[in-house]
């Protein structure tokens, strides 16, 4: 496991023992998509290659241009690389986009289609140029999303926002040196469960952490 002693100070995470320090699961869905992107160790390597770049922005967020452009919008969907320690205002965010190469999503543009029924007919729209795996995958995961806050279609455990908060603390409890012992206490208090509960957790954690920011 990766060196605990300064993880907090050094990728700007929260305290883990704190639950109210994480996001609500009504957050914005862009800022889920950076919270786990920027626990991922791609994407902090990325960053520390780049970082002799970057250029504050007036804001004082510091951002950094890259070499490889298509890349990065392919990986990350985003244009540019911004400092993984931020703490990103929601104006941030939405300059970030996030948006999975390859695809766009809209409403159908049908002049008869009612209001009512936007929020649940979707049009996506696929780049050809593009592999399709990933563009599938990003779309099928987007679309089973808002199948379940439709109430359509039971949405899978790794894709509940709710789970989202307990998935950021136990990703950074284990960055921080944390047991899955440790992480079983803290998160079941006075409950006898064993900390194979804690590892299923993290791995799921890891498993949204790296579809982020397309899951989206």
């Amino acid at each position: 496991m990766r060196a605990p002693t300064d993880a907090r100070a050094r990728w700007g995470l929260p305290d883990w023992t704190i639950g109210d320090e994480y996001p609500r699961p009504d957050a914005l869905l862009r800022r889920w998509g950076w919270e786990f992107l920027r626990r991922r160790d791609d994407y902090r390597a990325l960053w520390l290659a780049s970082e002799h770049r970057a250029e504050p922005a007036p804001d004082g967020l510091l951002t950094a241009e890259t070499d490889d452009y298509e890349a990065v919008r392919r990986t990350y969907g985003m244009t540019g690389i911004v400092d993984p320690r931020a703490q990103l205002s929601d104006w941030d965010l939405q300059l970030l986009g996030f948006k999975p190469f390859g695809y766009g999503v809209g409403y159908r543009s049908d002049a008869n289609v009612r209001a009512d029924e936007k929020a649940r007919k979707k049009a996506i729209m696929f780049d050809l140029r593009r592999p399709l795996t990933p563009q599938l995958v990003a779309a099928r995961d987007y679309l089973e999303r808002l199948q379940g806050e439709l109430g359509a279609a039971p949405t899978s455990p790794k894709n509940r926002v709710e789970n989202w908060p307990a998935f950021l603390r136990v990703l950074d409890a284990r960055e921080c040196g944390a047991t899955f012992a440790v992480v079983t206490a803290a998160f079941w208090p006075g409950q006898s469960k064993a900390p194979q509960s804690a590892r299923d957790l993290h791995a799921a954690a890891q498993a949204v952490q790296q579809r982020a920011p397309f899951f989206l």
